[in-house]
């Protein structure tokens, strides 16, 4: 299979070199084409006012100047040449579980690859401090291929969390995704009058609700969680008072 891999961490991260090469060894073709720095939190943001660069670093390899989207965008082009029949994006370093899927740069390329109707998964490992067990993740990524893919149809991308442990059970759990709201605000640090004020991002945890199986849960327990996520947007109608 042809596969274009793609991340947020950019593509000196180890999690897509692992995955790469994984999926080479089961015997895929695989072209990377990722970030040239870290995106994370690029959400699906598109560079529409600025070129954006593409180098190749080796035969296999390419980076980008743009945000993960732009590198799905252009792997799936037929200028590029390539022409993949799947996108992965990841392994991400770091959770996407919940409203995650909304600001995850990692997502918005998988969700871009489905946009082009170009099967897209993403693959993050629920970890953030060390060991990382990059191995064990991305071997059970590429011998699930096949599960995942019978997922995914023209409305969903999928989106997988695979729990940071040694041992990573087989059978995953499809699930829904938990729902959550972040406590986050800017504090603007004020200067002298009229200079330019300095804001810093502060992150205050979440509240969350608690659903049935949801992907929360699901790696709580040490399993990997699988979401399929639709492409639009569901929509409430509401006709009162109108």
């Amino acid at each position: 299979m042809r596969i274009l891999a793609t991340n947020d961490d950019g593509y000196k991260s180890e999690g897509i070199i692992v995955l790469a090469k994984k999926l080479r060894k089961a015997g895929h073709k695989v072209v990377v084409l990722a970030p040239d720095r870290e995106r994370s939190c690029a959400s699906h943001s598109m560079t529409l006012f600025a070129p954006v660069t593409v180098k190749q670093i080796d035969d296999e390899t390419w980076a980008c100047s743009g945000t993960p989207v732009d590198c799905a965008l252009t792997g799936v082009s037929p200028s590029f040449g390539y022409k993949p029949e799947l996108v992965v994006s990841g392994i991400n370093s770091g959770s996407n579980l919940g409203i995650d899927v909304v600001f995850s740069g990692t997502v918005g390329a998988a969700r871009q690859a489905a946009f082009h109707k170009v099967p897209g998964i993403a693959f993050s490992l629920c970890g953030y401090h060390a060991p990382f067990y990059w191995e064990q993740a991305a071997d059970w990524a590429a011998s699930h291929l096949d599960e995942l893919l019978a997922l995914w149809n023209e409305d969903v991308f999928v989106n997988v969390n695979m729990p940071n442990i040694e041992t990573i059970p087989e059978k995953p759990e499809i699930c829904a995704l938990s729902a959550r709201r972040y406590k986050d605000e800017i504090v603007i640090k004020r200067r002298k009058l009229g200079a330019a004020q300095s804001c810093e991002f502060v992150f205050n945890g979440f509240e969350e609700e608690r659903y049935a199986n949801n992907d929360r849960d699901v790696i709580m327990h040490g399993k990997v969680a699988v979401t399929p996520v639709l492409l639009e947007p569901a929509t409430t109608v509401k006709t009162e008072p109108f």
